[in-house]
Parts: structure tokens; C-alpha cells; sequence
């Protein structure tokens, strides 16, 4: 039996986008966007294995490296900007037809080292150990510049190095063959960046701290009915310390990215899977999420900050539900097999900014109320050839999935200064769409 296996992964990726839209798909054609971008990335991962068979203690190490190289080009053509609007008083580059153009150009450098190890206390019961060291640099140049020359020329090179050690443990005790009982403590580590979109070469330059979060879980699954139901339930709880959140900027177009100083993210799973005959399966999966700030105030030009502590984290639903049922059943005559199924899901409300301040009227359309997808298809025999006839949001389910405050573009400062002046720019789940797809394999 060797010492180890020695295995290597390899990765590679490109991508090439260019993307021509109107940004508010008004008539006036106020607003009209190019965004290209080019991305390359390879990874790298070196890892020694024990052999399984029979051991009592297992373990991995290895040491892992990626390098991103990502540069984006978007000039923004801002036309017809009506007189006397919010936008053109506060900002003189959208006073007259003008081109904004942002080259970015970031490189992420990301290097780990890690190991873990598992040993059979007693049969049943195992106990597991891990660490991880990461070091990882972003770095880049941004250019922005307006063809008016209304505002300053923007040329900043920036680079930071962020580093984290992330260890983890887990207890899992084997009940019985099919009853597994597990507790887990770990950590985890994201680095930081930067808000590439900024006005200023300071903030171009001011990287957003790293993300750290130590979590807490203890889950039971089973397996009964001589195989036919699975059942899975764990209780978690993660305590975030610098939670990098983003709120979308209306003047930059874009997600800015900022840091909570700690939040508290608990909850409950559930999933179920059973096969009451041959060719049918059952499913049902339930969480629940309590998302809320614990500490997280935000600075202000003037004035007192915002205090943002107890409010829920956007984006996050406490609940939802999914159920799924799939039949499956052979052809006679060695002609393949056919699979209809269908899924729906169930979503209580998100909140949309920090505040949680997003009108209630808004608020109340993001619930999912069955949200549902169905198929049909056939497969042959070998496996080589599926064809699937599927329909996605079957129901026509209109849920609000984001929501931007876009009154800066049409409003006068006098009609920004109500409250209830504001437009909104809304995205809601896709409408109901049909398809067709044809698998081959040779």
C-alpha cells in the first residue's frame, strides 16, 4: 500500500464580454451603456492523500495558488439630460451630452497552504482537524476621465496583501449504520478589496476590510425504510466580524462595497427525500435564516452616524420552502426511459438596503407564492441521447428581486426633498418561459 496519492488539478478560465444597453430603458435615451470585460484565471492545487483502506487515522495537505487578471472598460454616454433634474445640480458632468470612460485593471494573487486530518477515536465516533493559511494580493490601476472635462482626471495604482489562518474541527459519531450526529466548529476568511468605482483617488486607493466569520453547527441524518427516506437537520450559528455588504451608488451605476462591524446569522435546515415505490421521488427542504446586524454604524460627512445595529441583512428571506416529485419509468422494448417532474418554491420577504427603509409597498412583493417548474423528457437506453421539454416559472410568479432608487435622474431638488417622490428601478423574477433541450454524448 503507497504512503500517500499524489493528485494535481489544473484550471483555467477566460472570459471575453462586451454589452451595449440603455441603463433605464427610457424614451429619452438618457443614459446608454458599453461594458466590456475581460477576465483571465488559473488555479493550481497540489495535494497528499492517506489511503483510506482501513485506517484509522486518514489526512490531506497540499498547498493551492490562483492568479486573476481582470480589466474592464465601460464608457457611459449620458445624452438628453433634462434641465433643472437633482442630477445635473449636484454633478456638472451630466449638465451636457458627455462620455465617461473607467478602465480598470485588478489582479488578484491568492496562495494557501492546508491539511486535515481525521482519526477513529472508537469505531463509531471520529474526530476531525484542519488549518488553512492564506496570503492573497489584489492590486490594480483605474483610469476615469469625462470627455467634457467636468470632472477631475482619475489615475490611482493600489495593492494591499491580506492574510488569515482559518482552523476548523468536527465531531461526528456514527449511531448506527444509517444515524450519523455530528457538531462543527470553523472559521473562514475573505479578503478584502476595492471600490473601483469610486470619485476620489483616496477612495480608489482605501481597500474595505477583510470578512472573518466563526460558525457553529450540530446536524443529525438518516436514512430509514431500508433505504427509501433520507432525512437531514442542522442548527447553525455564525458570528461575522467586518460583514462586507454592498448598497447600490446611483452617481457610479454600481454596487459599492462597505463593512458591518459584526453580525449574527442563525438558523435551521431541513431535507427530506422519499421514495414511496420504485420511480418515485419525493423531496422537501425548509430553512429558516435570522440575518441581523449586531454592531454596525455608518459615518457620515456631518453629523452623528446611521446606526444600522438590530436591522435585518438585505436580501435574506427567514423562510422558504421547497417541495419537488419527480416519476421516472422505463419504456417496453429496450426504448429508453421517460422523467416528468415538477418543483415550487415558497419565499417570505427580503429587505432591499441597510436601513431596511425600502417602502413596504416594495417589500411586500418579494415573497415567493409558488414559484414553480416542470419538465418532461426521455432518455435512451445507453444514456447517450436526452431530450427534456421544460417550463420555468410556470405559474407566472412576479416576485421583486431588486429594487434601485433612481429619483436623482428625474427628479428637482425640490421634488427629491419629498420623501414620497421616489422611482424606483425594479427587477422581478423572469416571466414565464418554455424550452427545449437535446443532450448528446459519444
Amino acid at each position: 500500500m503507497p504512503f500517500a496519492i499524489f493528485t494535481s488539478i489544473t484550471g483555467y478560465r477566460r472570459v471575453d464580454t462586451s454589452i451595449d444597453y440603455p441603463a433605464f430603458g427610457d424614451p429619452v435615451g438618457m443614459l446608454s451603456s458599453n461594458q466590456s470585460e475581460r477576465d483571465r484565471q488559473f488555479s493550481q492545487e497540489f495535494h497528499l492523500a492517506s489511503p483510506t483502506t482501513g485506517e484509522r487515522l486518514t489526512w490531506i495537505a497540499g498547498l493551492f495558488y490562483l492568479t486573476s487578471q481582470r480589466a474592464n472598460y465601460h464608457p457611459l454616454y449620458w445624452h438628453d439630460v433634462v434641465p433643472g433634474i437633482l442630477i445635473s445640480a449636484v454633478s456638472p458632468t451630466f449638465s451636457v451630452p458627455n462620455t465617461i470612460n473607467s478602465d480598470q485593471q485588478v489582479t488578484t494573487r491568492s496562495a494557501a497552504a492546508f491539511a486535515s486530518a481525521t482519526y477513529s477515536i472508537i469505531d463509531p465516533l471520529k474526530w476531525t482537524v484542519g488549518v488553512r493559511e492564506t496570503v492573497e494580493r489584489k492590486a490594480g490601476h483605474s483610469l476615469l476621465f469625462d470627455t467634457a472635462g467636468k470632472t477631475p482626471y482619475l489615475d490611482a495604482t493600489y495593492g494591499h496583501t491580506w492574510s488569515s489562518f482559518t482552523p476548523q474541527t468536527n465531531l461526528s459519531y456514527q449511531i448506527s449504520k444509517t444515524f450519523l450526529a455530528y457538531a462543527t466548529v470553523a472559521t473562514g476568511f475573505k479578503s478584502g478589496g476595492y471600490d473601483i468605482n469610486a470619485g476620489t483617488v483616496a477612495g480608489l486607493r482605501t481597500p474595505f476590510n477583510p470578512e472573518t466569520v466563526t460558525s457553529y453547527e450540530v446536524g443529525l441524518k438518516d436514512t430509514l425504510l431500508n433505504h427509501r427516506l433520507s432525512l437531514d437537520v442542522a442548527a447553525y450559528r455564525a458570528h461575522y466580524k467586518n460583514l462586507q455588504v454592498s448598497s447600490f451608488d446611483p452617481i457610479a451605476l454600481s454596487d459599492v462595497t462597505s463593512n458591518a462591524s459584526s453580525s449574527l446569522i442563525q438558523g435551521v435546515e431541513f431535507e427530506g427525500t422519499l421514495l414511496p415505490t420504485d420511480g418515485v421521488t419525493l423531496g422537501v427542504s425548509y430553512n429558516y435564516t435570522d440575518a441581523k446586524y449586531k454592531d454596525y454604524e455608518s459615518a457620515n460627512a456631518s453629523g452623528p452616524p446611521t446606526v444600522y445595529s438590530g436591522n435585518r441583512v438585505p436580501y435574506v428571506a427567514k423562510s422558504q420552502l421547497h417541495l419537488s416529485a419527480d416519476l421516472s419509468w422505463p419504456l417496453q422494448a429496450n426504448r429508453g426511459a421517460v422523467d416528468l417532474g415538477a418543483d415550487v418554491t415558497f419565499r417570505s420577504a427580503i429587505e432591499f438596503d441597510d436601513a431596511n427603509s425600502v417602502s413596504r409597498s416594495l417589500v411586500d412583493q418579494t415573497p415567493y407564492k409558488g414559484l414553480t417548474n416542470a419538465h418532461l423528457g426521455w432518455e435512451s437506453t445507453d444514456g447517450k441521447v436526452k431530450v427534456m421539454l421544460w417550463a420555468k416559472n410556470l405559474t407566472d410568479t412576479r416576485a421583486l428581486v431588486d429594487r434601485a432608487n433612481f429619483s436623482i435622474f428625474y427628479t428637482t431638488p425640490a421634488e427629491f426633498s419629498n420623501p414620497n417622490n421616489i422611482l424606483n428601478s425594479v427587477t422581478y423574477t423572469p416571466a414565464r418561459s418554455y424550452g427545449l433541450t437535446l443532450t448528446t454524448s459519444f
